[in-house]
């Protein structure tokens, strides 16, 4: 991989993991108890 796709990859990641703590904050507000975030990072192989 090019340190262009390993720069990319990682700026996808980090918008995952925000995007993640988001959800996870709505699905506490809401009357689910449990919940299953599912994250790929294919950068570092």
């Amino acid at each position: 991989a090019t340190d262009r796709e390993f720069a990319v990859d990682l700026v996808s990641l980090v918008r995952n993991i925000k995007w993640a703590i988001e959800m996870h904050g709505d699905l506490s507000a809401a009357t689910m108890k449990r919940e299953l975030l599912i994250g790929r990072f294919t950068g570092i192989e």
